[in-house]
Parts: structure tokens; sequence; C-alpha cells
């Protein structure tokens, strides 16, 4: 038998004005953590609700925000620059 792992994938959104949209999941009986998930607890209100916010990648305000992974927030801290001109926004 073959066993299947749990994947999941991780995209980078960037907005027209060079703002990261980061959706923010609220778990019942648990803290808050901006998400990049999708899937079918989207549709199932007793895992939570979502929020979409956004951070302003030309200033510092990333650096307060609990974004999980944590090493996909320190790649964006590390390359939001070079993020911004890949998109036509440069800093």
């Amino acid at each position: 038998m073959i066993r299947v792992r749990r994947r999941s994938v991780r995209a980078i959104l960037i907005d027209e004005n060079g703002r990261l949209v980061l959706i923010k999941r609220t778990r019942p009986g648990r803290g808050t953590y901006e998400s990049q998930r999708d899937g079918p607890e989207f549709s199932d209100p007793s895992r939570g609700t979502y929020e979409v916010d956004r951070v302003d990648l030309h200033s510092e305000a990333l650096t307060a925000v609990d974004l999980k992974p944590a090493a996909l927030k320190e790649y964006i801290l590390a390359n939001r620059d070079a993020l911004l001109v890949e998109v036509g926004l440069a800093g």
C-alpha cells in the first residue's frame, strides 16, 4: 500500500499597491495567525474564520506579523525588493 503524505502549496500574493495579501485564520480556542492556506477548511465554520489582511512590503510592518511558516516570513523579508521588482512595483 502506498502511503500518501500531506502536501501543501504556498503562494506569495502581492496586490497592485505592493502589499502582501494574507489570510488571517482564527480557530476556536487558539490564537490567530497569518495563513496562506486554501481548501475545505474555508467552508467548515467549526474550523474557524478567515479574514483577508494586507501588509505593506515597502515598510517594516511584516516584522510584527506572526506569519506561518516562519521560513516563509524570513524569505519574504530577505527578498522583498526582488519580489516587488518581479511584480513590477520596484521599491
